[in-house]
């Protein structure tokens, strides 16, 4: 049997520097950023549901400490409503803008569709997304909700303004621009919550109100 050589100082030191590399790959496999801690979270809602998200459920599946979680968000409820938002963010990604001069009803639809689409990733989300969370935390959550609709109503205005097949005589004082917008908006949130899979009506409502 061969004797193993005693190993050189240089030796210790490339096996050493070689042990160093191969942890460096390993921590760069384990989530340290509130990025990756939010896609995760993601994965588990459109996978098993909001009320699937947890501290320990969310660390384990990170491979991160539980004690390294709560750094980043202090409480359930924290992690719950940085989740509601990364979700509402990711249905509103990329909603239809307005590209020169395009028809009302026709963006409606487009909208409705992009969302309804957005929306199916996440079963069971746009009607549960208040579950396990305080009065404090659901007006956080509901404010990012407004934000993004805020965002697709100025959006709206800007193709009212542009579609020259408006009749002049569609808005007045006591029926004015923004309140016309508005109601769309909220029928729009009635007709996903109520899972319709399109908006035909509400898009024929719209139609006949504009184009007189």
């Amino acid at each position: 049997m061969t004797a193993s050589l005693p190993l050189t100082e240089e030796a210790v030191f490339f096996t050493f520097k070689m042990n160093i590399v191969q942890f460096k790959k390993t921590m760069n496999t384990i989530v340290t950023s509130k990025e990756a801690i939010q896609a995760t979270c993601r994965t588990i809602v459109a996978r098993q549901g909001l009320s699937s998200v947890d501290m320990r459920g969310v660390a384990k599946a990170c491979h991160v400490a539980l004690g390294t979680l709560y750094n980043y968000y202090p409480s359930k409820e924290d992690l719950l409503v940085a989740t509601i938002a990364g979700v509402w963010e990711d249905i509103f990604a990329d909603t239809p803008r307005q590209e020169g001069a395009q028809a009302f009803p026709s963006y409606v639809d487009q909208l409705y569709n992009h969302i309804q689409k957005g929306i199916g990733n996440y079963p069971g989300f746009f009607t549960m997304h208040s579950v396990s969370i305080a009065d404090g935390g659901k007006n956080k959550a509901l404010k990012t909700m407004r934000d993004f609709l805020d965002g697709i109503k100025h959006t709206m205005i800007g193709i009212l303004h542009a579609d020259a097949q408006v009749s002049p005589d569609a808005f007045t004082t006591a029926f004015s621009e923004t309140a016309f917008i508005d109601f769309v908006t909220s029928n729009i949130l009635s007709l996903l919550m109520e899972g319709k899979t399109d908006a035909h009506i509400l898009v024929e409502v719209v139609r006949r109100t504009l184009y007189q």
